[in-house]
């Protein structure tokens, strides 16, 4: 997937700009608002185009049995979170870590919206987009290699 740098390049900027609006004041709301539709948008049209493509819900449906397999073979605290599981793309997941854990300091201590809402749509961007690497089959033991 050739938008996986563009999209991380997002979730890092998205990231900087809330924690530039939270914790600096640097950035007024209206900015942060105009981001979070830009970036929203972007994460809605992925969205959509996923899930109106049949052949992507077959995969997901395929990929979601296989790491079923894969947790029932690795035992039991692999079942229900997930753990010890491959991740998908490190880029994205070091990205998306982040991401989450200012949205979740957004939303409940600082009580910003605008802030909470771009914090949201990117997070979701780079969910889509390493779902959309894992249905394709994309190798995950990459790092920052952009010609991988």
């Amino acid at each position: 997937m050739r938008l996986r740098l563009p999209i991380a390049a997002v979730g890092v900027g998205s990231l900087f700009l809330a924690v530039a609006n939270l914790f600096l004041d640097a950035v007024d709301d209206r900015l942060i608002g105009i981001a979070a539709m830009v970036v929203g948008a972007a994460a809605a049209a992925m969205f959509l185009v996923c899930v109106s493509d049949q052949r992507f819900q077959r995969a997901v449906s395929a990929l979601n049995a296989r790491r079923r397999t894969q947790a029932r073979e690795k035992g039991r605290s692999s079942r229900l979170p997930g753990w010890e599981l491959l991740p998908g793309d490190r880029l994205l997941v070091t990205v998306n870590v982040p991401l989450l854990v200012m949205t979740l300091i957004a939303a409940n201590s600082i009580h910003r919206l605008p802030a909470t809402l771009l914090l949201i749509a990117a997070f979701a961007l780079g969910g889509m987009a390493q779902i959309a690497l894992l249905v394709r089959g994309q190798p995950t033991d990459r790092w920052f290699d952009p010609f991988a």
